[in-house]
């Protein structure tokens, strides 16, 4: 029977900016801490902390993942194996597919171990390339281990991604939405969080220190939501299943009147699919140019020395 509800504790010292939860993987169940990330699908988990030669569960593919960030990136093979999503009551799903990141720039997931895309699955784009590993003497069977050399820069990256094109693409089905096809929690959440940088109050604090402040702290909640809502709460509608796209209108800088937000160039509609999205992996605000120029405007008015 499908869970209504999953809580599970987020922090943001671990991000910088992002919140994290823990994950379970594996046959040994390894603990990793990964950022919760509404704008990309991809569950990606860093070597330092798992290690596929020891998990009994572990499952080969014959495909390869190239995500890249907006200042990172990372590539690597795909692989499957048990996920744990609360360790005391042992919500777990098998044969999970996961991209273990073997080449990849440094400091991708700030301190944390990797990251949980929470979108849709055409951000989940993987590919065979059964046709390159069948080419190697002697042929390969899989992609772990890892059979690709990338230079372990942005320029690296992007270049092994455009190189990937050339084989059949593949969608692999978000972890998000594999909970819900498999009858464990449906494929909705809430996060209740206090802020969008971490609150560090005094000087020389370790991390540890950082996460035990109650700001930092939140909660990740998957399945119906109990959070009762202010009187103030209003509904904004998602209107693409890519990422969480919404129709951004206008924006305003109090005192001034308001600047109407530009659609989305024709050009970008077949890849962003509208004018604004909602993105928990982000802790800034990044804004159209014409926006922008407005807002700075307005501040300027307001202090001449801004």
């Amino acid at each position: 029977m499908i869970k209504k509800q999953i809580t599970l504790p987020i922090n943001i010292a671990l991000g910088m900016g992002a919140y994290t939860t823990k994950l379970y993987i594996g046959s040994q169940q390894v603990e990793v801490n990964v950022l919760i990330d509404s704008g990309s699908s991809t569950l990606a988990i860093d070597l330092k902390s798992y290690k596929p030669e020891e998990d009994e569960y572990l499952e080969t593919t014959v495909h390869a993942q190239d995500v890249v960030y907006g200042l990172g990136g990372w590539a690597g093979p795909v692989i499957k194996t048990q996920i744990e999503l609360n360790h005391s009551q042992k919500f777990q799903l098998q044969n999970a597919p996961i991209a273990i990141t073997s080449d990849s720039q440094q400091q991708n997931f700030q301190l944390a171990d990797g990251i949980w895309g929470l979108a849709y699955h055409h951000l989940n784009k993987s590919y065979d390339v059964s046709k390159f590993l069948n080419q190697q003497s002697p042929s390969l069977a899989s992609t772990y281990p890892w059979p690709f050399e990338i230079e372990h820069s942005s320029d690296g990256i992007k270049a092994f991604k455009k190189y990937l094109r050339q084989f059949p693409e593949h969608d692999i089905t978000p972890l998000f939405t594999a909970f819900e096809e498999n009858n464990i929690v449906s494929n909705q959440f809430t996060l209740q969080t206090h802020r969008s940088v971490e609150f560090v109050p005094r000087p020389n604090m370790t991390t540890n220190d950082i996460e035990q402040e109650p700001q930092n702290q939140g909660l990740f909640t998957i399945g119906e939501s109990e959070f009762d809502l202010t009187e103030d709460a209003q509904t904004i509608e998602v209107i693409h299943d890519a990422y969480y796209n919404t129709n951004l209108l206008s924006i305003q800088v109090v005192g001034f009147p308001a600047c109407e937000a530009p659609p989305l160039d024709e050009k970008h509609i077949n890849s962003f699919f509208s004018n604004s999205i909602i993105d928990s992996g982000c802790s800034f605000l990044v804004l159209q140019q014409q926006l922008y120029q407005y807002v700075m405007k307005c501040f300027k008015q307001l202090d001449a020395g801004y």
